[in-house]
């Protein structure tokens, strides 16, 4: 039992620090693109975000678990401009628009939009969601780590949170 423990905790330190690597890596990527991401108009592209929350707010979002404070996480990164800034359009049905490299891209179904959001989401919670943090709570820890991997795998999510982009847009 404890060899298995003790195992689980050398993974999960070997997760650690390639998510670490990651971030590291998506930060260096940010630095290259910021350039990129000035548009004539100051408009956001539609990439991976790095949010400015502080990790403890990040981490209390996580331990929701909620589609509605993991949108509010994301429209405060894409959607919290005038809406001419926006960096997402909803077309008509099934049918939205991205900006990105300073022209609007079509995206059926929104899955570009989806597939952004959610590797936003997914790099932003994995930064906070250390071991370290839940020594006295391995299994929210646990718990966290299911609902990242979810989130990604769940096309009823994905659905739920593009309608939420949509509707915020419309309103």
């Amino acid at each position: 039992m404890e060899s298995k423990l003790t195992e689980l905790c050398n993974i999960i330190l070997k997760l650690r620090d390639d998510v670490e690597k990651l971030n590291i890596k998506i930060d260096k990527l940010e630095t290259k693109t910021s350039i990129k991401t000035i548009s004539t108009n100051n408009r956001i592209n539609m990439k991976i975000k790095k949010s400015e929350k502080c990790e403890k707010d990040i981490q209390n979002i996580l331990e929701k678990h909620s589609l509605y404070y993991d949108f509010n996480l994301i429209k405060d990164l894409y959607l919290n401009s005038d809406n001419d800034k926006h960096p997402i359009r909803y077309i008509s049905k099934n049918k939205f628009q991205y900006w990105d490299d300073n022209c609007w891209n079509e995206d059926n179904n929104g899955e570009h939009i989806k597939k952004i959001c959610i590797d936003t989401l997914q790099s932003s919670y994995l930064r906070c969601n250390k071991y370290e943090n839940y020594i006295n709570n391995n299994e929210l820890y646990i718990k966290n780590q299911e609902y990242i991997s979810s989130i990604a795998k769940d096309e009823k999510y994905k659905d739920r949170l593009i309608t939420k982009i949509k509707d915020y847009i419309l309103d």
